[in-house]
């Protein structure tokens, strides 16, 4: 999203595996199509409408890796995560973690492991020397 997708790699799972009680699902470096989808989870999840605007327009920018997690059964997106390439004070380059989030139906069951997976993968073609990942969780359903 904040690259080009290489061409015909995009279509290839980073990663497929059998999350518990679930579909096989596979996770693939997003593109510009998988963008609707992304902002769907966006506005359903528990950001306000101004701070889920404010994720999206996060999703363009050359430092940005995107990866999705799909649903083996129907191709569904399940969820998605957002990787900031950032220099450290060093100048190597430094991955943050900036969004991961997966549809609440899909919970418990290996998605949000398998996305960063996937963004750890990306960090390795950065050539980044630390990944780092900060939380935050609101209570809910």
């Amino acid at each position: 999203m904040g690259r080009q997708a290489r061409a015909g790699k995009d279509d290839i799972p980073l990663r497929a595996l059998h999350p518990v009680d679930g579909p096989a699902l596979s996770v693939r470096v997003a593109t510009a199509a998988d963008r609707p989808g992304i902002e769907e989870m966006l506005k359903d999840s528990w950001l306000s409408e101004e701070d889920a605007a404010r994720a999206l327009s996060t999703l363009d920018g050359p430092s940005i890796r995107a990866v999705i997690a799909l649903s083996g059964d129907e191709g569904s997106m399940v969820g998605f995560g957002v990787l900031r390439i950032d220099v450290g004070t060093d100048g190597a380059p430094i991955a943050n973690v900036v969004h991961l989030a997966v549809r609440r139906t899909m919970r418990g069951r290996g998605v949000g492991a398998a996305l960063l997976e996937g963004l750890r993968m990306e960090a390795v073609a950065a050539r980044c020397r630390e990944l780092r990942i900060a939380t935050r969780s609101r209570p809910g359903p």
